[in-house]
């Protein structure tokens, strides 16, 4: 039986009227370094060496290098011309961020939102995540989350992105609870991280004996339009599902209200999951949308920094929106499909039905 997650109304409403009324979306990479995979990566090397790169380290086949000072994008495309395989290390972010600027801060349960970015003024409510005790919902199905970690404060201070995989996984939890749910910390407590970093965590399940038999990415990557897709990450889910066929791989679809592919929930192998709210990207490639505003979770206590302003959080559960949260939800019924003897492919036709998925 699925469980019908708690929402936070008025903070649902002020969270979505930011998302849609934010800026264009911004891109962004790592400054000097690219990433290079294919059976050619000898021979970038040697090109790559005689520049003045050095090889920064290896995950699965991709390779990540750097040099400071060099002039990324024209070396990659020197690349590609030479049918090599190279592209920039994309900066990934959090799914619950603002038209690509940033995490956006949660909203404390018991406290409203002032403008879409941080807990301003108390509210007479303070709801507590749903999921029923003892459930045995999700049994024997086993979930990683790669997102951030608890949240770290820095001088006391938490940053407004801090406890998002916590979040995260604190919904799968509502709707499968007796799933095994390990975090695996990709994003930092800005809600920021690399592909890199991402994707070495990806081929790090593929080696696995059993991988897990569902992933949840609630994170998108931001590159300059016109690069090629995330080679880091198209190369990682590709070895997971290669070497797991039946692991299910759900992403996050982004909040810039697009149409244009974001990855990874664009790779045809990935479940893409938006939200029915105007902020949602959508189009073909989106598999399902699930509603995601004002979602109420598990989060870290203590002062955050909303971007607004310095916020104490007693409660350990705010309200929080965007595609970062509709993700969790699928791979919490998935969790819960699977735990009751679907195998992956039933599991995903039944998503597919009108009453559960929409295009």
């Amino acid at each position: 039986m699925m469980t019908a997650l708690r929402f936070d109304q008025a903070a649902a409403t002020r969270q979505s009227a930011a998302l849609t009324a934010s800026d264009a979306p911004q891109t962004a990479t790592v400054a000097g370094e690219l990433l290079v995979t294919g059976p050619a990566r000898d021979t970038a090397a040697g090109i790559l060496t005689a520049r003045g790169f050095d090889l920064v380290a290896e995950a699965g086949s991709v390779a990540l290098w750097r040099h400071p000072s060099a002039d990324v994008a024209g070396t990659c495309a020197d690349l590609r011309v030479l049918g090599l395989v190279a592209a920039p290390n994309h900066v990934i972010v959090a799914a619950a961020v603002s038209k690509g600027r940033g995490a956006a801060a949660p909203s404390p349960v018991a406290a409203a939102v002032g403008k879409g970015r941080g807990a301003t003024a108390p509210s007479p409510t303070a709801l507590r995540p749903a999921g029923p005790a003892g459930s045995t919902a999700g049994a024997g199905v086993r979930v990683a989350v790669l997102d951030s970690g608890p949240g770290r404060p820095v001088d006391g201070v938490l940053p407004g992105a801090a406890g998002h995989g916590t979040f995260v996984a604190g919904i799968v939890r509502q709707v499968a609870p007796a799933a095994a749910i390990t975090t695996i910390e990709v994003l930092d407590d800005t809600g920021t991280g690399t592909e890199f970093t991402a994707a070495a965590a990806l081929f790090a399940l593929a080696a696995e004996a059993e991988a897990p038999q569902l992933v949840n990415l609630s994170f998108v990557a931001l590159g300059p339009a016109g690069e090629p897709v995330p080679i880091g990450l198209d190369a990682a889910v590709r070895e997971l599902k290669d070497r797991h066929p039946g692991t299910i791989v759900v992403a996050a679809a982004g909040n810039t209200a697009s149409s244009t592919p974001a990855f990874p929930a664009a790779f045809k192998s990935v479940l893409a999951v938006g939200t029915p709210s105007a902020y949602s990207n959508h189009g073909w490639w989106v598999d399902c949308t699930v509603a995601a505003d004002g979602i109420v979770s598990d989060l870290t206590t203590g002062v955050r920094d909303t971007g607004v302003a310095l916020v104490e959080q007693h409660s350990p559960w705010a309200a929080w929106t965007g595609t970062s949260f509709a993700a969790p939800q699928i791979t919490g019924i998935l969790a819960v499909l699977i735990s009751h003897g679907w195998d992956s492919a039933a599991a995903l036709t039944a998503l597919s039905r009108p009453a559960t998925a929409g295009r």
